[in-house]
């Protein structure tokens, strides 16, 4: 078979989006770093079109060697549909990574520390439609947890230490990307500060 370079594009252009799209992914769940959506959007739209220029790549190989002899041109054909059903692969494979980029979009984080003399029995974080029971905390130590509200609005957290119960707001309005990650410092006194993280 003639014009083997045409079905090797055609898997550069489903190989790179793929392995692209996988190190965006993956380096936005590890870090957290914005740079990895924004990287991950121009990633996404070149994919589309490597897709297409791959689908041309597989149109041209099939008509170039239409005149071939059988055995190969079955051979070629077949190679041809392997390569056409990768390309076509990454469209749900996109769609997939978008939807789980925006379920850890979503997510805040939230680190909790305990620097009061009190081991605190109960520490929920809260929205209108999610709640999420952290669980207890001995004093000088810190947890953390991921929270996905579920809706835009008031993000807040509940402890409970004894009969003591303090609340505090972690966000008035949860927004996407990590721009509500917060460390939240229960102080010796018992008050709830609630500081910003940057990344």
């Amino acid at each position: 078979m003639n014009y083997r370079f045409l079905l090797f594009t055609a898997y550069v252009a489903w190989g790179v989006p793929i392995l692209a799209g996988t190190i965006c992914l993956a380096g936005y769940w590890l870090t957290r770093d914005l740079l990895y959506p924004s990287v991950g959007i121009v990633v996404l739209i070149s994919g589309f079109f490597l897709a297409l220029i791959g689908i041309a790549c597989v149109a041209g190989y099939i008509f170039l060697n239409r005149e071939s002899p059988d055995a190969d041109r079955k051979r070629g054909r077949r190679r041809a549909t392997i390569a056409s059903g990768l390309l076509i692969l990454n469209f749900p494979v996109a769609l997939l990574y978008v939807m789980l980029g925006g379920y850890l979009g979503n997510r805040i984080y939230v680190e909790v520390i305990n620097r009061s003399p009190q081991e605190l029995d109960q520490i929920v974080v809260v929205s209108s439609r999610a709640r999420l029971d952290v669980g207890s905390l001995v004093p000088g130590e810190k947890t953390f947890a991921y929270f996905n509200p579920r809706v835009e609005g008031k993000v807040g957290i509940q402890i409970t230490a004894g009969r003591i119960v303090k609340e505090a707001e972690i966000t008035g309005y949860a927004a996407a990307f990590g721009m509500d990650d917060s460390r939240i410092v229960i102080t010796e006194d018992m008050d709830i500060v609630v500081q910003k993280m940057s990344r």
